[in-house]
């Protein structure tokens, strides 16, 4: 690799090392109890450590940071659910294992989600946002669906998936969330199971 190579690494590197500053001390304020909509690029700034000159080299506003976040969001939970729905002979204590990882995953990052989906309620931009992410989850389901469930037709396997997705939405959000205790959490859980169960396995799997 040549000088100018190494030159051109070393400052993707450290542009991402800023940026996932700026996320972190973020996500930080977040957990503490902060409001997405109430948090200044000042008070962002001041907890990651950089300047409000490096903040707008990495995002141009915040609203660039709200995307950014549900991105990251958006990474994780795809790699939680890809799992199950990447092996379509996976039964429901594959799901059911699914499901406890992403209520661990919503457990973990309830400053981050809350505050995302509260910003989406009234902001348009930020409205957009989780739409495309929740859309983004839905599709990352179909395929198994249709492997799944071959009697449906394409509008109802796309239907289905959107409705899997916003289930697991609002069930985490509203049933999990912030305060949520272990048997909350626990019995959201199942019932999740239990809900996407009866859509995504075959109708033979249901009748045994």
């Amino acid at each position: 690799m040549t000088e100018v190579s190494v030159a051109k690494v070393d400052r993707r590197l450290r542009r991402a090392e800023t940026e996932q500053r700026i996320l972190d001390g973020t996500i930080e304020l977040l957990d503490a109890g902060a409001s997405l909509a109430g948090l200044s690029v000042n008070r962002i700034v001041e907890a990651s450590g950089v300047s409000r000159a490096t903040f707008y080299l990495h995002f141009a506003d915040k609203r660039a940071l709200v995307q950014r976040l549900g991105e990251t969001e958006l990474f994780a939970f795809r790699a939680a659910t890809e799992s199950f729905f990447e092996h379509p002979q996976a039964g429901r204590d594959e799901l059911a294992q699914t499901v406890d990882q992403l209520v661990a995953l919503w457990r973990s990052h309830a400053g981050v989600l809350s505050s995302l989906i509260e910003m989406a309620e009234y902001d348009a931009d930020s409205h957009e946002t989780w739409q495309a992410i929740i859309h983004a989850i839905a599709d990352s389901m179909a395929p198994a669906l249709r492997e799944r469930r071959p009697e449906l037709d394409e509008p109802m396997v796309l239907t289905l998936a959107e409705i899997i997705a916003w289930t697991g939405e609002r069930a985490l959000h509203q049933m999990v969330g912030r305060d949520a205790t272990d048997a909350q959490a626990r019995r959201a859980a199942e019932g999740l199971t239990e809900a996407v169960w009866r859509i995504v396995a075959p109708a033979s799997s249901l009748a045994q």
